[in-house]
């Protein structure tokens, strides 16, 4: 299915070719979002033996409620901080320990580094959400 709309040509007269190229693949992948989101809409009322059909009404939902929660899409990196972020902050948590830290001071730099690394890390992690 071809679905083509008409934009007045005043609104995009200061767009660059490569801007105009990025409109049109932004509004292609929000399209096919709504789509897909109508899918899930049309599943969820579908009754056994009934044709799947989905209708404007669904179209509606499904642009409000992309327009309303925005899908995430998490990078592969921030999932990767997160898990070394948590693993770091265990590793700090094993190595705490007031009687070791008395008989070998090495092992409280060591967990000072580790601590210090994963506070920052979190940190860092939750200031990127924020965004």
């Amino acid at each position: 299915m071809e679905i083509k709309y008409e934009v007045d040509d005043s609104k995009v007269s200061s767009f660059t070719d490569e801007a105009k190229a990025k409109l049109i693949d932004h509004s292609r992948q929000h399209t096919l979002e709504i789509i897909s989101e109508a899918e899930k809409v049309e599943a969820s009322l579908h009754e056994n033996g009934a044709t799947s059909e989905i209708t404007g009404n669904m179209i509606f939902q499904a642009a409000r409620k992309i327009r309303n929660y925005p899908i995430k899409k998490y990078k592969w990196v921030i999932v990767l901080l997160r898990i070394v972020s948590e693993l770091l902050l265990f590793i700090a948590g094993c190595l705490f320990s007031q009687e070791s830290f008395a008989k070998d001071p090495v092992q409280f730099y060591w967990f000072c580094g580790v601590f210090f690394v994963a506070a920052i890390l979190t940190i860092a992690l939750h200031f990127k959400e924020g965004e």
